[in-house]
């Protein structure tokens, strides 16, 4: 992976594949659209690619940090525009009515793919959690057939936990700019064209939906986490043996723990 490149305010800039363009956590000092190529973001619980026509950067102006880091999947360009802040934004809508149309239609497909993601990643635990629960039901069955007793259920609580944990993020959220997408892109673009404070009105808006659906995917993606270490770390099938009644040594218990665990992974 290539380093953040340096990039010019005002102009055209060449990225190579691979590049940096701006890091996760770093103040935004620019935006930058996206004209030819594709470009990677990265965040927590999320990776997807976006294509020519969208505003890199946008989505974080008033929060003064970018969510993402962004990394050129192809050699790529971008045209870069300097801005501070909301007033930053509300001087470019002013000076450049093009402008207007595509920064909050690029905006309208930027939250359907998030909610993409979000969707993906809670089908992920769901089923990763069905998984889990099902192999730990397994290793009850087995054990009980092999004539040992052991107890899964803390571990299948701490299962359930993970899941309940999880907000559901209301059915309504953004659902206004996910419509919105479903239209034809000329026709957006025409009708925020129109008007400054209009636009202005949607680009806020869309930029605290933005943060709403990246909360939700941080939230998932520490579920999916949580889940996987159930998987990689033998603490809590050590505690099935362990709290079993069996009469044995700990030496005993841990050999049975090892024929036992890769039931887990079957």
């Amino acid at each position: 992976m290539k380093e953040k490149v340096q990039l010019t305010e005002n102009a055209m800039n060449s990225i190579e594949n691979g590049a940096v363009l701006y890091e996760k956590d770093t103040k935004v000092e620019s935006i930058a659209l996206l004209v030819k190529g594709r470009v990677e973001l990265v965040a927590d619980g999320i990776s997807m690619v976006l294509g020519t026509g969208n505003f890199l950067g946008a989505c974080d102006v008033g929060k003064e940090l970018h969510s993402f880091t962004y990394y050129a999947k192809d050699d790529c360009a971008v045209f870069v525009i300097p801005v501070q802040g909301m007033a930053g934004i509300e001087r470019i809508l002013a000076e450049k009515p093009d402008y207007r149309g595509l920064l909050v239609t690029s905006l309208n497909y930027f939250l359907a793919e998030i909610k993409k993601q979000l969707q993906h990643l809670r089908e992920e635990n769901e089923s990763l959690c069905g998984f889990i629960k099902e192999k730990y039901e397994l290793c009850d069955q087995v054990a009980t057939m092999c004539g040992f007793e052991v107890s899964v259920e803390n571990a299948l609580q701490k299962v359930e936990n993970s899941m309940q944990q999880s907000l559901q993020e209301p059915e309504d959220l953004g659902k206004y700019y996910l419509e919105c997408a479903k239209m034809p892109i000329e026709a957006q673009k025409k009708f925020f064209c129109g008007s400054q404070y209009v636009a202005m009105y949607h680009y806020r808006e869309q930029c605290d939906v933005v943060n709403e659906f990246l909360a939700y995917c941080r939230e998932q993606g520490e579920v999916l986490h949580r889940l996987f270490r159930c998987l990689i770390l033998e603490e809590d099938a050590k505690a099935m043996w362990l709290s079993s009644n069996i009469p044995m040594t700990e030496k005993q218990r841990l050999k049975h723990l090892k024929r036992v665990l890769p039931l887990r992974f079957i």
